[in-house]
Parts: structure tokens; sequence; C-alpha cells
């Protein structure tokens, strides 16, 4: 069966990307929009926000802070220890996935000369019109109706307006995956993922059930290698 010779995952999970991760640059608007829209009268505080959060949404995707740069670089140190050296190197595009490259190839010499492909198709969960705030309860405050659809679908089967759910991520990655099987046969391929798109891949390779891929959604592996094995690919390295 036509299968990559080896495939080898990192979870380029955003630790502090986004406006509502970055615990807001200014906590006295944020907190007054959470009083007003308790007692329903918070919208104009919500736009404002909602401009806000935009603004360091798109500033925050640029930049890894300390820490992570930290993180990825051991990440990065280890992978060129116990691998050999990839063929070919998928990433979504975007400049965070373009620095995160950058961020590997200056810990493992060489690896700046692999093919490298941007693939959309391993992009993360389009959040549709959530995208424009970054902040659940902004959003519900300025889409009435929808958090109530949410809690009524529960979030896996819940849809974001113009966005996708996670069924409509597993279908795009699975198509992606039986992809790669032909296009990169017997060849070592690193693909850095967003956290989403690593599980499904996980999910699909080791056949895990839906509620297993469900449980295991908490885990904070970072990296995850399979080996060819009788045409298929096998689990190797989890960390």
């Amino acid at each position: 069966m036509n299968t990559p010779e080896a495939l080898i995952l990192i979870n380029c999970r955003c630790q502090e990307l986004g406006y509502g991760q970055s615990r807001r640059s200014d906590e006295d608007i944020y907190h007054s929009f959470l009083r007003a829209r308790v007692t329903d009268g918070g919208l104009d505080v919500a736009q404002i926000l909602a401009t806000m959060g935009e603004e360091v949404f798109h500033h925050n995707d640029l930049v890894f802070s300390d820490s992570e740069t930290m993180y990825f670089e051991s990440v990065a140190k280890k992978l060129c220890r116990s691998f050999q050296m990839p063929e070919a190197i998928l990433y979504p595009s975007g400049q965070r996935f373009d620095k995160m490259f950058q961020l590997f190839a200056q810990c493992w010499v060489g690896l700046n000369k692999c093919l490298l492909s941007t693939d959309l198709s391993i992009r993360g969960q389009d959040l549709g019109l959530m995208d424009l705030y970054d902040d659940w309860r902004m959003f519900v405050h300025l889409y009435p109706g929808q958090e109530d659809l949410a809690k009524r679908q529960g979030e896996i089967i819940y849809r974001f307006p113009q966005g996708e759910n996670v069924p409509d991520v597993i279908h795009r990655v699975g198509h992606w995956l039986e992809d790669i099987r032909y296009r990169y046969t017997r060849k070592r391929v690193l693909v850095f993922l967003p956290t989403l798109p690593f599980f499904i891949i996980r999910m699909i390779l080791e056949r895990l059930s839906f509620e297993a891929f469900v449980a295991i959604m908490n885990d904070n592996e970072s990296l995850v290698s399979y080996r060819r094995n009788d045409g298929s690919l096998e689990l190797e390295y989890l960390d």
C-alpha cells in the first residue's frame, strides 16, 4: 500500500495566542463589558472590545512569547537528536507557522534545505465570525441565540456561523491524509499542525474511537511519529 516511510507530527498548540488568552490589554473595559452584559446593556462596550480583540489577535499571531520559544526549541532539539532528516515538510500557511519552521531550522542544521510546502487542508478549525472577536462572551453577546444553540448541540457538533465544527475538520483532514499517502510514498515527512488536526490524525492512524479522541484532546503531547510497517503507518514515538 502507498504510504510515507515515516510521518512526524508536531503539535503547534497556541499557548498564548489571541485576545481572550492574552488576559486583555485593558482589564477595566473588559470587566465593564461583563457587568453591562449581565444587565443587557453592554453592546457598545462589546463593539469596542471586538475591535481590540481583532488587533491583539493579529498582533499575537506574529510573535512567540519567551516561554513558547523555549518550549518549541526543546522540541526541535529532541527531534533532531532522535529522527532522520525529513525529505518533505508541510504546514498550514500563516506567519506563525513560518516562524515556527524558522525556529526549528535554527536548531536542526539542514532542515531549511528540505522540500517545504504549505497546505491549507491542515489548517485549524475555521471559527467563522467568532474569529472577529476572539472571545466567546463577546461573540454570543453580538449574536444572540448562538450560546443556546451551542449548549443544545454540544461543542463537538456546534458549527460557528460561516465556520466549521469538529466533524467538518475530521472530514477535511481525513481527505488530506489519504492524499499524502500517494504524494509522499516512502518519504520521510514532517508536519507542523494546529492542535485539532494533530489529534484528528492520531485518531485516524491509531484507529481510536470517537470517545477516545475526545479524551486525548486534553493531553499535552507535542510530538508523535509513525513508521511504515507492512504498508501502513504504525505508532513509533509519542511525547
